[in-house]
Formats: C-alpha cells, structure tokens, sequence
C-alpha cells in the first residue's frame, strides 16, 4: 500500500513522538497561549445588544485575563508573541455599547495594573486597547469619561516613572483633553 508515495506501513510505524514538538514544559497556569482564545472567547457574542448579562460576561472576562497575565512571566510573553492586545482590542471594538460600563473600565484598570510590570506589553496594552478610540467614542458620557480618567491616571504614572516611548506620547493628547 502507498500513501503520497509514502509506504503506508512505513507511515504506521513512525512513533507519534516526531510529529509532537515540545519547545518548553511550563505548568499549565503559566500557559496563557494555550488558552488565550478561551479567555477571550466569552467577548465574541457580546456584539448582540442581547445578550443577558453582557455587562457582567465583558468585565468577568477582562478580570479573568488580568488574573492569568499578574505575575506569570510565560503568559505576559506569550500575550505579546500572540498579539493578544491587539485581538483584545479588536473583540473590545466589537462589543455592543450596552455592555461597556464603568464596571468594564474598572476591569480595564486591573488589566492594566497587571501587565504593568512587563513593558513591551503594557505599551501594546495601551496602544491596541485603551488608545483605539474607534471603541471609546461610541460611548456614553459617563463611561467615556471614565475611560479617559484612567488614560490620565496612566500618562501621570508613566510620565513619573519617565517611561519615554510610543505609549507616552500617545497618552499626550487625552491628558490635554482632560485638562482643557
């Protein structure tokens, strides 16, 4: 039997073990790539404004992603191979207003606090999350307006630790719409 020009017998053979690639054994809580599209699949229907507890899901689910990326070093780099931001942002951009809300602001922050400590990726944080105001500006005032005061809190935390980058300077423009 010949399978591709290759013996069927001879494929059978082969040890499953060449066709497993293993590049590092880390425990499965340090292994956000694995379950990265798990964490943000609950966004997906939030776009209908229908959803029952759409508000809760969005902010239950930015909580859960802070939690997996505070303190582990493998997620945080794996966010960051993944361009996990960046997806988060777009899922966030598809969110139905209904269901953004000061609580999903809040669950934002703790985000931000928890990739804080790893800079690459709190830079993308800031720049494909909080920084896409395609997501913002639909919003009601009050949420808006707390979505801008956490941008401001932000740029007075990076300018203190004279963070100099692409994040900074971003953060510029709303902290002069804050002030004015």
């Amino acid at each position: 039997w010949w399978a591709g020009g290759v013996p069927w017998g001879a494929w059978l053979a082969r040890p499953r073990s060449e066709q497993v690639s293993v590049v590092d054994a880390v425990a499965a809580k340090d292994s956000l790539g694995g379950i990265l599209l798990n964490v943000l699949l609950p966004l997906l229907p939030l776009n209908r404004r229908a959803h029952p507890h759409g508000g809760a899901t969005l902010s239950a689910a930015l909580r859960l992603t802070a939690r997996a990326l505070e303190g582990h070093s493998h997620n945080q780099a794996e966010m960051l191979r993944a361009d996990g931001m960046l997806l988060l942002g777009h899922l966030l951009s598809r969110v139905s207003v209904a269901h953004l809300s000061d609580t999903s602001v809040a669950a934002l922050a703790d985000l931000e606090v928890a990739v804080r400590e790893a800079p690459r990726l709190h830079a993308s944080f800031v720049e494909n999350v909080l920084l896409r105001f395609d997501t913002w500006r639909k919003l009601p005032i009050t949420t808006r307006t707390a979505h801008l005061e956490l941008v401001g809190r932000i740029s007075v935390e990076l300018t203190r630790r004279s963070f100099d980058g692409p994040a900074a300077v971003g953060l510029g423009l709303p902290l002069f719409l804050l002030d004015e």
